[in-house]
């Protein structure tokens, strides 16, 4: 019923209750009134998790970096809520005396260019962490280049001072000419500042690299409403510095030669 849906949502899912705590406040299902067997049936087992490889064989071989954002966040409830496998993987001691972990690698969606061709990389949060990896790569193949405008890094998050992930080896990258850095800390300043913001700034940047210089443009990150405010930016972009394109459908198709891909979750 609607006022059912109405109960599920404020006492489990806006709360983020666990089964166990549902469990404890009810205790007519205590002291075996629950068979263990259906328990089994009842709860699903653990989720694979998939995080992105933010580091390249180019560099290291031997070596496997992934970026991930710790889960840890407080609800009405009186234990806070921590993501089951970023708290665990919090904990990790390095060496080999660590517990070991089930781990494979799939491949990603991504199509990369030659080094030759610009690559526009928009990545806000943990969405950079396949573009740490694309630029270890490029930056190791493109060798003694100092055409920063080859490897164009657009990244958000909150806050400068403790979110700018990976800030040491993309800021060296940016003094080396490797990378044109670009970024947006949202909570920096009193009004709001999000990727789609400067990209509108840098736009004759994007413009050029894209309608003339037949750039790949790759997004990553959270698939709520990033990924619209994004297309939303590259059209205006087109739209104001190559006003001779249709903005829209030149936008269709980049993302139809694959020149525009993203990669969400």
């Amino acid at each position: 019923s609607a006022a059912g849906q109405d109960d599920l949502l404020s006492y489990c899912h806006r709360v983020k209750r666990t089964s166990i705590e549902a469990l404890r406040d009810f205790p007519s299902l205590h002291g075996g009134a629950i068979d263990v067997a259906y328990l089994f049936d009842l709860f699903r087992p653990l989720q694979a998790r998939a995080f992105s490889i933010s580091s390249s064989q180019a560099v290291d071989a031997n070596y496997i970096d992934v970026t991930a954002a710790i889960v840890n966040y407080n609800t009405r409830m009186a234990t806070p809520r921590v993501g089951v496998c970023t708290s665990w993987m919090s904990r990790l001691l390095p060496g080999p005396a660590g517990p070991g972990a089930p781990l494979w690698v799939t491949r990603g969606t991504f199509k990369l260019p030659p080094c030759d061709v610009p690559l526009i990389m928009i990545g806000p949060g943990t969405g950079c962490a396949p573009f740490i990896a694309c630029l270890h790569e490029r930056i190791a193949q493109q060798k003694d280049s100092t055409n920063a405008s080859l490897n164009v890094y657009v990244f958000g998050n909150r806050n400068k001072d403790g979110d700018f992930l990976h800030q040491d080896v993309v800021e060296a990258w940016e003094q080396q000419n490797k990378l044109t850095l670009i970024t947006a800390f949202s909570r920096d300043q009193p009004h709001k500042i999000y990727v789609q913001h400067r990209m509108r700034e840098h736009g004759a940047l994007l413009a050029s690299l894209l309608v003339d210089r037949h750039a790949v443009c790759l997004v990553a990150g959270n698939s709520k409403r990033m990924p619209v405010d994004v297309r939303e930016a590259l059209c205006d972009v087109i739209t104001t510095h190559s006003p001779v394109l249709h903005a829209d459908g030149y936008v269709r198709e980049l993302e139809r030669t694959r020149r525009l891909q993203f990669e969400t979750w």
